[in-house]
């Protein structure tokens, strides 16, 4: 297998990727963590500051706010994953186990597109995630010979953890999987010096994180223990199983699943490095799923783990087809073929459906359409410019300031309203509602008591607009309704709404966001 095949893979998916990235608009989540990067801080309160840095270093420091620069970070994670997905698979066993290795991340919808073209948390976190099993299998192949693993190895073992808790707090079962490894395999290695220098390392890298949580409360804590609830939901188990099969694409899932059920009965060849892959891999998936029951756990949470256990597919790929550098399982093929389908019909849906796939009648117009995540805001940009401009024609001067009192709008108004048309946002209303908003509010004028300020809602959020901010202004007063079009028919509506004297009695302004008002509202 020549190294030619992983170039021409990294090459034609970067420019998918890149293709993708400039065609369609940021989606919540992506402009919430925009937002990270417009000022940085050593943590924020629903995860650690890696995804910030990495959109500051590929906008060249928001020099370029384009949405492809803005996910420019995660497409380069995407083609350094690709990389060290093969020299893994070339670690286990082979050059074709590398290839099979790097075109299970290519067509994974997790690492391919969620993690690869969007930018979030994810994106840095997949590269520090692979990185650190390399070592991890490098270190197994130490064991098996019976050669003394460095300090070295473990320092940089250290390094790459640490790195990766930086992007996500489930970082940390990287740790777990190397302790439980070490367990089973060599439990004399506990007392090796290394291990500790390595998790010392990996303390330090993570100390800023701590430190700014003792400095706030322990905010974060009290996010993620806000995730959990009284009660058990068999609904939310279903929903996440069935999710994560199809974030990591069926077909390599059904491939996972195999080779995972061809292990157990010894059926390919097993050795120590398919029990790190065992170790790191299966208590993601099985904690992810299990907290499912109690938690609204994503389907993508528990990427990292069928990533993992995709060399193991790998590998049982590579011994059940014939030996041939040319050849592609009939598997892979069909791996293709679907995340094909779902870039090109889910780039379509968003750009061309005509309207609406969601609610098509007031007030909630386009509620539960997910294609309007990514569409839309340019749209109105240009039509509420247009409308400012005539009333300023008309001697009617708005407000220069817009408010939100939830993070997801106010990610998007940030991004698609506030900074290109220059006007100041603020969030106003509950912490627990407005997230890092909180504490973006502290570096911009302060919302004065008595001040008028605009209000965007769209249609399709318009759940509790009122009672969000009736509390907080003496008076609101629906100015103009405007209609975005997709292809020829509404999608949907954005309602500018003017609040009139501010009463300055939100939480988001009025107390220091301790712990005990921090609750989990993201979906």
């Amino acid at each position: 297998m020549k190294n030619k095949k992983i170039f021409w893979l990294i090459f034609i998916f970067t420019a998918i990727r890149l293709l993708l990235a400039s065609v369609l608009e940021l989606g919540k989540d992506e402009a919430y963590y925009y937002t990270y990067a417009l000022h940085l801080q050593p943590n924020y309160i629903d995860h650690p500051p890696a995804v910030a840095f990495l959109i500051k270093l590929f906008s060249f420091n928001l020099l370029l706010r384009d949405e492809i620069f803005i996910r420019l970070g995660a497409i380069v994670c995407a083609a350094a994953g690709t990389f060290l997905c093969f020299r893994i698979g070339e670690t286990i066993k082979n050059q074709r186990t590398g290839f099979f290795a790097a075109a299970l991340y290519n067509t994974s919808i997790y690492t391919s597109v969620i993690a690869g073209t969007f930018i979030l948390p994810d994106s840095p976190y997949v590269v520090f995630w692979l990185g650190a099993l390399l070592v991890m299998c490098k270190m197994s192949l130490d064991i098996s010979n019976d050669v003394r693993i460095s300090i070295r190895k473990w320092l940089v073992f250290g390094i790459l953890s640490g790195g990766c808790i930086l992007c996500k707090v489930d970082g940390a079962f990287l740790w777990f999987g190397m302790l439980l490894f070490i367990l089973i395999s060599k439990w004399k290695y506990l007392f090796h010096p290394g291990i500790y220098l390595g998790l010392f390392v990996s303390m330090v890298i993570i100390s800023p994180v701590i430190a700014w949580n003792m400095n706030n409360n322990f905010v974060s804590w009290n996010y993620y223990s806000s995730l959990f609830s009284p009660g058990v939901s068999v609904n939310n188990f279903i929903r996440t199983f069935l999710g994560q099969l199809i974030y990591n694409n069926p077909v390599n899932s059904f491939i996972i699943v195999t080779a995972l059920i061809a292990c157990f009965r010894k059926k390919i060849a097993s050795d120590l490095t398919i029990l790190v892959l065992l170790c790191t891999g299966l208590p993601v998936i099985l904690l992810t799923t299990g907290m499912s029951f109690i938690v609204n756990v994503l389907p993508h949470w528990s990427g990292p783990g069928f990533l993992a256990l995709s060399f193991l597919g790998a590998t049982w790929l590579d011994e059940k087809v014939p030996v041939s550098d040319s050849y592609i399982p009939a598997l892979l093929k069909y791996a293709f073929v679907v995340i094909f389908v779902v870039i090109t019909t889910g780039s379509l849906a968003v750009r061309l459906f005509p309207g609406t796939a969601g609610e098509a009648s007031a007030p909630d117009f386009g509620k539960d359409d997910l294609t309007l995540n990514m569409w839309g805001w340019r749209n109105f940009n240009h039509l509420f410019g247009a409308y400012r401009e005539r009333e300023r024609l008309k001697g009617h001067i708005l407000p220069n300031t817009l408010v939100s009192n939830k993070w997801a709008s106010a990610a998007q108004l940030e991004y698609y309203v506030a900074y290109p048309l220059r006007m100041e946002l603020s969030g106003v209303g509950r912490v627990r509602d407005l997230q890092h908003f909180v504490w973006l509010n502290q570096y911009r004028p302060d919302l004065k008591k008595g001040v008028n300020a605009l209000t965007i809602v769209p249609s399709d959020y318009t759940k509790a607009f009122m009672s969000g901010y009736e509390g907080y202004f003496k008076n609101v007063r629906l100015l103009n309704t405007f209609s975005v079009e997709r292809n020829g028919e509404p999608a949907r509506y954005f309602c500018l709404y003017l609040l009139e004297e501010y009463l300055q009695n939100d939480e988001a302004h009025t107390k220091t966001p301790l712990a005990e008002n921090i609750a989990c509202s993201r979906p």
